[in-house]
């Protein structure tokens, strides 16, 4: 292959990664939407890049995430990594969520990239059981 065809390749293959991605989001939303609020799929899709990695199981912990010394945690059972309560309200970008203003509950990790104004992590969005949704998202 020439140098063309491959970046062509290269090309048409992330195409095809983020079209599946795609795919696999509007999957996991129809399969969710009875036990997640509709609010939390406009927040989450006001990220730049997300997808969903399935329901888990968490317990609360005393244990703090440094720097929130007050802050409510948790963590995925069997896991180590904590997740800070953050409760705050949606407001995205564009501002065109029927659920502007809402309140949001939710626990987050996340971790800020190498320059500083990029970030991604996981949230853990609440369901009308007990677990929690686990979804991937950066910005």
């Amino acid at each position: 292959m020439t140098e063309e065809e491959l970046m062509d390749k290269s090309f048409d293959d992330l195409i095809e990664y983020e079209d599946n991605l795609k795919k696999e989001w509007e999957k996991a939303k129809k399969e969710l939407k009875d036990i997640v609020h509709s609010k939390y799929f406009d927040f989450v899709e006001d990220n730049e890049t997300y997808s969903s990695e399935g329901l888990v199981n968490i317990e609360k912990t005393d244990d703090k995430v440094h720097g929130y010394p007050k802050g409510e945690c948790c963590k995925i059972k069997g896991e180590y990594k904590l997740y800070l309560k953050t409760k705050m309200y949606l407001e995205t970008l564009e501002g065109n969520s029927k659920y502007e203003g809402k309140k949001l509950k939710y626990y987050v990790n996340q971790t800020t990239g190498y320059l500083g104004d990029d970030y991604y992590g996981h949230v853990l969005i609440p369901t009308k059981g007990e677990q929690y949704w686990k979804v991937s998202y950066s910005c």
